[in-house]
């Protein structure tokens, strides 16, 4: 029990450490890297079930924004989706998904 507990203290730590790191960037201003530009990033009102439902193609899946992600076509624009599945610390009962579209 207290290895486990200590496993956790040590992973938040680490988590608040790199937030705290990026707190005082000015995500409105360009970062000054040559390789990054701004790319879209516009909510979209509709869960990943949703989007798949409705015809969209599942092109990619991976881990990232969390937890589980995909990234779906549809009617020719890219969406990424990260899932947060049920469980965890929140106790959550069902999975929910938050998606944007990058095109």
């Amino acid at each position: 029990m207290k290895r486990t507990t200590a496993v956790l203290v040590a992973g938040l730590l680490a988590l608040s450490c790199g937030y705290a790191a990026h707190a005082d960037e000015d995500h409105a201003a360009p970062s000054g890297k040559p390789l990054r530009v701004a790319t879209t990033w516009e909510p979209v009102n509709q869960s990943l079930a949703d989007l798949i439902n409705g015809g969209a193609k599942v092109v990619s899946v991976g881990l990232g924004m969390g937890g589980p992600t995909a990234a779906v076509v549809k009617d020719g624009h890219y969406i990424v989706c990260g899932v947060e599945t049920p469980g965890g610390f929140a106790k959550r009962k069902n999975a929910e998904s938050e998606c944007y579209r990058i095109n």
